[in-house]
C-alpha cells in the first residue's frame, strides 16, 4: 500500500484508483485532497533533490575545470557542454559562493 502512495509516479487520482482496486480502500474527498498534497510534496522534494544534486555536481566540475586549466567560466561551460538555458542559473549560483 505504501509503495502505491509513495513510490509510484502517478497522479493522485490514479493512486486512489489503485488503492481501491488493490486494497479495497475508498478515500473520501478530503482524503483524496490529502493524497494529492502528498503526491505534489514528494514530487517537489524529489525534483529539488535532483536539481540540487545535478547542479551541485556541475558547479563542482566547473570550479575544478577553471582552477586546473585557467579557463574562463564561459570556456569551461562550453567544454562541459552546458545547455544555454542552464548557463545563467549556474553563473549566478557560482557567484553566490564567492
Amino acid at each position: 500500500m505504501l509503495r502505491i502512495i509513495f513510490k509510484e509516479k502517478a497522479p493522485a487520482l490514479v493512486k486512489k484508483q489503485q488503492l481501491e482496486e488493490a486494497y479495497g480502500i475508498r478515500l473520501t474527498e478530503d482524503e483524496t485532497k490529502e493524497l494529492s498534497k502528498m503526491c505534489n510534496l514528494s514530487e517537489g522534494l524529489y525534483n529539488n533533490g535532483f536539481n540540487d544534486g545535478t547542479y551541485g555536481r556541475t558547479k563542482t566540475d566547473l570550479r575544478n575545470l577553471i582552477e586546473s586549466t585557467g579557463w574562463s567560466l564561459a570556456k569551461a561551460m562550453e567544454m562541459l557542454r552546458i545547455p544555454p538555458e542552464e548557463k545563467e542559473h549556474l553563473e549566478k549560483e557560482l557567484k553566490k559562493k564567492h
